[in-house]
């Protein structure tokens, strides 16, 4: 598989005025490195509009946007200004696209990408992690959350406030990257122990040594009601015992003691956890592994296989 990289190691320490101008600037020299690259279809990541971008990119192929989160509840909260410029130009840049692919029907269904074009697909988010050996039973159970970064969605402000209310003799733990760790403390405190991992097997050895892992607690804060994090796909495809505070649609079917599901279908996520609850839930988790079949529910393979179908269906391909 051939495999095309552009963009700046220094982007996030740039401010995003500055991103914007570059960004503006090498449009160009994007598709023109993108037509010596020769792709049947080009698939990008919604992000936040950058203005003329999708017209010249549809001039070397199909392009379908990848879109995980409502973009005008994540960029614009607080600032008028990233408001202002998603209104400007962001409908019009969607509409130029050539299809969807959203990672729950929420957003799929959402007034807010009205502007969105052609076909639209429906993929939860996969994990491609193997399942850990049987965990032993631990004398103090580890209880987990992991963040790429302190996204307020994360909820890592409810999380260290599970940390202190809970009556169990257990270890809560946050797993994020290294240059993450300082933001994360700032925001956990000192209950709460910051693991920084600089590579996957860092990430994966931590999650493997968890009694329980928790989604994320605070979905409501970037506008929506359900999800099928990345993250959360890791702890059930590593075999790690789960709570959902919120509705998972790629789990809807699955019942089982070790996924602890508080929201249901029609309900909002749950942002005040009974803390009894959650500690009876860890003492019967610790020592145990979800099933085989519930990791499988979530391996990468069939949701990738459905991905390139679609794709292939907008490319011409099918």
């Amino acid at each position: 598989m051939k495999q095309f990289i552009f963009g700046h190691p220094d982007r996030a320490e740039r401010a995003a005025f500055s991103n914007l101008l570059r960004d503006v600037g090498e449009r160009g020299s994007l598709k023109q490195r993108l037509a010596a690259y020769a792709p049947d279809i080009i698939y990008l990541r919604w992000l936040t509009p950058v203005p003329g971008l999708l017209r010249k990119l549809k001039e070397v192929g199909p392009v379908v946007l990848d879109i995980h989160a409502d973009d005008i509840a994540e960029v614009t909260r607080g600032s008028f200004v990233r408001s202002l410029f998603l209104r400007c130009f962001r409908d019009a840049e969607m509409s130029r696209a050539d299809g969807a692919t959203f990672v729950v029907s929420e957003l799929a269904k959402s007034p807010s990408f009205r502007a969105v074009r052609g076909p639209r697909g429906v993929f939860v988010n996969a994990s491609w992690l193997h399942r850990r050996d049987r965990p032993a039973v631990l004398p103090r159970p580890r209880i987990g959350i992991s963040v790429g970064v302190a996204n307020p969605w994360a909820g890592l402000d409810r999380f260290a406030r599970l940390a202190e209310s809970s009556s169990l003799a257990a270890d809560w733990v946050v797993v994020c990257p290294v240059d993450a760790a300082a933001g994360v403390r700032n925001v956990v405190g000192e209950r709460v122990i910051v693991v920084s991992t600089e590579d996957e097997d860092g990430y994966v050895s931590e999650l493997s040594t968890w009694s329980a892992a928790i989604g994320s607690l605070a979905l409501e804060r970037a506008g929506l009601r359900t999800a099928s994090p990345l993250k959360v796909r890791d702890y059930i495809g590593v075999g790690i015992p789960t709570v959902l505070p919120y509705w998972d649609e790629g789990l809807a079917d699955v019942q089982d003691p070790l996924l602890l599901k508080l929201a249901g279908a029609s309900n909002s996520p749950v942002d005040n956890i009974d803390v009894s609850v959650l500690d009876a839930f860890v003492l019967q988790s610790n020592g145990h592994n979800l099933p085989e079949s519930v990791s499988a529910r979530v391996a990468a393979q069939a949701v990738e296989r459905r991905r390139i179908v679609f794709l292939r269906s907008i490319a011409g391909l099918a």
